[in-house]
């Protein structure tokens, strides 16, 4: 289906942001969107409310004069970022949907540009870019060098016909085919993978017709984890999902990745011993690097920053896969699966 977005269709895109617990985000995202170098009549703004506990939803009513805002509140029984999602995709009066989180801010032609790829490429999804806020600590900084990459690796893979992820913070969706593929019925059993299920149940009906917007005004910027155990949840809940996906390529690169980082783990503590583990240390750091600057991040990087990513990952990344064969994980106060 091509969908009209001339000036003629109003709202042209809905942008369904599911929230729950964003007092302290809420606020600065609804005021970027209010900044979008779009006209405010050709976008609406869905708030989805997944029985926050806080200030959130009062937070938000402020912003009624400044955007076309619609609330809504799932009822009873209804619980999760796939059911906030659904009751907003059913409620958008756009045939095209941008998808995001609360805790976002956008660049300022973020709606316009995704438009405009939409326009050019006709793709049935279009994913775009998703980076953390500018790092302030040695963690921190470590994160946006992996966010960087996992952007990379998500415009590699949709280039290549050959999807491996994508961000639901930075999504836009023809509504039909949302419906056409059953919406977000693929990986239904976990609570988590909105955004990369979607991707692969679209690909796989349609070839072609998943894209990658890497314009550089196009980008979202997300907050940091506030904690340790946020961070090692949020991980549990990524690596968690990939195993549903069914999916034979994205199955070879986990088990690539696994065994290149256990070989890394294990020369560690040889390389004092014999030459050879050393040199297997030193080609596992020299290819992460490369294969990260073949990637052409569009945001600069300190070289430092991707040598101790490279160095650091296999640690954290042996440990997550390990425990995301735990059966349950615990993610804004409430304990999932």
């Amino acid at each position: 289906m091509q969908i009209d977005i001339s000036e003629k269709t109003k709202p042209i895109v809905s942008v369904i942001i599911p929230v729950r617990n964003e007092e302290e985000n809420i606020a600065r995202c609804l005021q970027s969107l209010s900044e979008q170098n779009i006209s405010k009549d050709f976008f609406e703004v869905i708030l989805v409310n997944d029985h926050s506990e806080d200030n959130t939803v009062n937070i938000a009513k402020r912003f009624g004069q400044q955007l076309n805002l619609k609330i809504f509140n799932l009822s009873e029984g209804e619980t999760g970022k796939k059911e906030a999602l659904s009751l907003g995709v059913k409620n958008c009066k756009a045939l095209l949907f941008l998808t995001t989180d609360g805790d976002c801010v956008y660049s300022s032609g973020w709606i316009r540009n995704m438009l405009l790829y939409y326009r050019q490429h006709k793709d049935f999804l279009i994913a775009g870019p998703v980076y953390f806020h500018p790092p302030k600590s040695i963690f921190q900084r470590l994160l946006f060098a992996e966010q960087v990459l996992m952007n990379g690796v998500s415009k590699a893979g949709i280039g290549l016909n050959k999807p491996l992820m994508c961000s639901g913070a930075n999504m836009l969706v023809e509504k039909e085919m949302f419906y056409d593929v059953g919406g977000y019925e693929f990986g239904k059993q976990l609570a988590s993978g909105d955004d990369v299920f979607l991707l692969h149940a679209i690909n796989r009906k349609w070839d072609l017709r998943v894209g990658f917007n890497n314009l550089s005004d196009c980008f979202v910027e997300t907050s940091y984890p506030k904690s340790f155990k946020q961070f090692f949840n949020q991980r549990i809940r990524w690596a968690g999902k990939t195993k549903q996906l069914k999916s034979s390529f994205v199955f070879i690169v986990g088990v690539i990745l696994t065994l290149s980082n256990l070989c890394f783990l294990m020369a560690l503590p040889m390389i004092a011993y014999q030459n050879f583990f050393l040199i297997i240390v030193v080609v596992k750091i020299f290819l992460d690097v490369l294969f990260f600057y073949l990637l052409k991040p569009k945001k600069r990087i300190r070289f430092f920053d991707v040598l101790l990513l490279s160095i650091v990952f296999p640690f954290y990344s042996v440990i997550i896969t390990l425990f995301s064969f735990k059966k349950r994980y615990e993610w804004k106060g409430r304990n999932l699966r």
